[in-house]
C-alpha cells in the first residue's frame, strides 16, 4: 500500500520538515561557538549568562530538532514508494554518522559542556589559561561534530555509490 510517493505533496512535507530541522540544529551549531568567542573576554557575569542559554537552547530546541530530523528521515525512507531503501549506501552511510555525532555528543561535549557550566556558576572565569582547557574540551568536540556535520550534508546531498 502506498502511502506516499517521491515528489507527492506527503513526502514533498516531510522532506521540507526534515531539512528544517537540520538547518535549526545544524545551523545552530555551527553558529553558537561564534557566541561563546565573543564573550570570551567579557565579565563572569555576561560569560555566565551566554553558558546558560547556550545550555538551554541545546535543550530546548537543538537536541529535539536532531531528533524530528532523524524520525522524519527515517519516515521519508519508509514513504518512499522503495525509492530509498534502509540498504542503501548513502543512507547506511547516513545512520553511521548520526551514530558517531551521537556518541560525540554524549562522550565529550556534554560532559565538557557540564564542566564548563560548573565552572562559570562556582565564579570561575572562563578566559584565564587554566580554565582555557575548558573551551579547549568545548571546541574540540564542537569541531568533531562539525565535521560529522559537513559529512552528513555531503552524503544526503552527493547520495554516494547510489
Amino acid at each position: 500500500m502506498v502511502i506516499a510517493a517521491v515528489r507527492d505533496g506527503l513526502y514533498n512535507w516531510l522532506l521540507v520538515v526534515h531539512i528544517i530541522g537540520a538547518i535549526v540544529a545544524i545551523g545552530a551549531m555551527f553558529t553558537l561557538p561564534f557566541v561563546g568567542l565573543a564573550v570570551k573576554d567579557a565579565s563572569a557575569d555576561a560569560q555566565r549568562a551566554v553558558v546558560h542559554a547556550t545550555h538551554k537552547a541545546q535543550n530546548l530546541l537543538f537536541q529535539p530538532a536532531i531528533g524530528v530530523t532523524f524520525v522524519i528521515g527515517i519516515v521519508l525512507i519508509l514513504v518512499s514508494d522503495s525509492v530509498w531503501e534502509f540498504s542503501d549506501p548513502w543512507i547506511s552511510i547516513a545512520f553511521l554518522l548520526f551514530i558517531l555525532m551521537e556518541v560525540v555528543a554524549i562522550a565529550l561535549l556534554k560532559p565538557a559542556q557540564t564542566n564548563l557550566l560548573a565552572a562559570v556558576d562556582a565564579g570561575a572565569a572562563t578566559n584565564t589559561p587554566a580554565d582555557g582547557s575548558l573551551h579547549a574540551k568545548v571546541g574540540m568536540a564542537m569541531g568533531m561534530m562539525h565535521l560529522l556535520s559537513l559529512l552528513m550534508i555531503i552524503d544526503m546531498t552527493v547520495k554516494p555509490f547510489q
